[in-house]
């Protein structure tokens, strides 16, 4: 079967005064779409797979829908973090929770929500390798142009940082401080987060809620 041709979604993208960063902020409802985009690219590739194995927290979310489009029943995940080397000069991934089944002989689709610089999918792969994996193929919802590891599967194209729906106080918390140090006044943060399209309601809820765990910790 041949496989169909990528019909992308459009994401618009954000960009603000004295920031080098572009974000873009997929909604829930987009993000769906992008899972089933890429459960259509592995049906049409006859990839068959006998276990679709999720990176911890990325790929958590979407995992239940992916497996429901693929026809498939087994699901599992690990987790790899960074840490600093012995150097503390980069950081490196590393396992820190490992996969609690055996998949000896298994053909397993390794998924993620994005590949950024890679570095997290290729050493996911050689662990999932000294595992056992038959075959590994790899499924990403965004894929970055310069990740050193191109996803067999993958849904949307970009350079911009992704604010992803499950991580909002995450990405609030985050974006909001580095604003911050670099002197952007409050209002301008709060208008900042409506413009790249977060809900009004969990800007004020998370930013209030931020002040309040800060002045409990003085």
């Amino acid at each position: 079967m041949k496989r169909r041709s990528r019909k992308q979604l459009y994401f618009s993208e954000s960009q603000f005064p004295g920031d080098d960063i572009k974000y873009i902020v997929p909604t829930w409802k987009e993000t769906g779409k992008l899972t089933f985009q890429v459960a259509r690219q592995i049906i049409d590739s006859r990839y068959k797979i006998d276990r679709v194995i999720a990176l911890a927290k990325g790929g958590w979310t979407w995992l239940r829908a992916l497996t429901d489009y693929l026809a498939v029943s087994r699901a599992s995940s690990f987790e790899v973090k960074f840490y600093l080397d012995v150097n503390k000069k980069n950081k490196m991934p590393v396992i820190v929770q490992s996969l609690p089944i055996s998949i000896e002989g298994e053909k397993v689709l390794l998924f993620d929500d994005v590949a950024d610089s890679g570095s997290t999918l290729r050493v996911a792969k050689e662990y999932l390798r000294m595992c056992g994996a038959k075959e590994i193929k790899i499924a990403t919802l965004f894929y970055k142009p310069w990740s050193t590891v191109e996803p067999d599967f993958w849904g949307y194209k970009t350079e911009a940082w992704v604010v992803f729906p499950h991580e909002i106080r995450e990405a609030i918390r985050e974006i909001g401080a580095r604003w911050r140090r670099k002197g952007v006044e409050e209002k301008k943060i709060i208008s900042y987060f409506r413009e790249m399209g977060i809900p009004k309601n969990e800007i004020s809820f998370f930013l209030n809620l931020e002040k309040i765990e800060g002045k409990g910790q003085d």
